[in-house]
């Protein structure tokens, strides 16, 4: 009895409201009933998270360290291993209101084996009291649709490293690349049991290659 379609109502198109960005960020449950309302009463529809937030904490090791600076419109983030580290480098545009990728965070072998050392020391639990309570929110208005983690392929691809990259690393690093796709599957695993257990129905893993991977 209802007509299935998808208003571009992502947090982007939100953000481009001075209203709703003075008012709130996205992840307060203030936003979440303006989004909500929004969808209600502006243009009649159920409202549709398609990227509800993850109710699990990620919980790195002590031995990691991160440290992310911003100078002008540019962010550096870079992570500190007892094996090595990393970096990357974003550009924020006010216009679109999203980050470009200028470098990426994989770019060699040994990015490979540092990158395993921090997939290797990060832990999960569970964390339902937020999305219980966006759920007593959102009632019978609509779904949530919550995150997942994509497949370790996709995952590069979607950012850490994207195609050139990822190409490349197929072809000259492969035992490495095989092996690192192993450590994430068994880390997604652990992240899997923790969704199952949660009071979420709908999941779902990104799959959208848009602006913030592609220039």
């Amino acid at each position: 009895d209802r007509i299935p379609w998808i208003p571009l109502c992502s947090w982007t198109y939100f953000e481009s409201i001075p209203d709703y960005r003075e008012a709130s960020d996205w992840s307060s449950l203030k936003a979440l009933k303006l989004r909500i309302d929004f969808y209600k009463n502006k243009i009649n529809a159920d409202y549709m998270q398609w990227g509800g937030f993850p109710c699990y904490r990620t919980k790195s090791s002590a031995k990691v360290e991160v440290k992310s600076t911003r100078k002008g419109n540019i962010i550096y983030t870079e992570y500190h291993t007892p094996v090595g580290t990393l970096t990357s480098e974003q550009v924020y545009s006010e216009t679109a209101h999203t980050t470009y990728h200028t470098k990426d965070l994989l770019e060699n072998v040994q990015d490979l084996k540092v990158y395993q050392y921090m997939v290797e020391n990060t832990s999960y639990e569970s964390d339902y009291d937020s999305l219980t309570e966006q759920l007593n929110i959102l009632g019978e208005e609509g779904v949530f649709f919550i995150s997942a983690p994509p497949p370790p392929l996709k995952s590069f691809l979607l950012g850490t490293m994207r195609l050139k990259n990822a190409i490349y690393a197929i072809h000259d690093y492969k035992p490495e690349f095989d092996n690192l796709v192993k450590v994430i599957d068994s880390k997604n695993q652990e992240i899997y049991r923790i969704l199952a257990e949660s009071p979420g129905e709908i999941f779902l893993d990104a799959a959208v290659t848009g602006t913030g991977m592609i220039s």
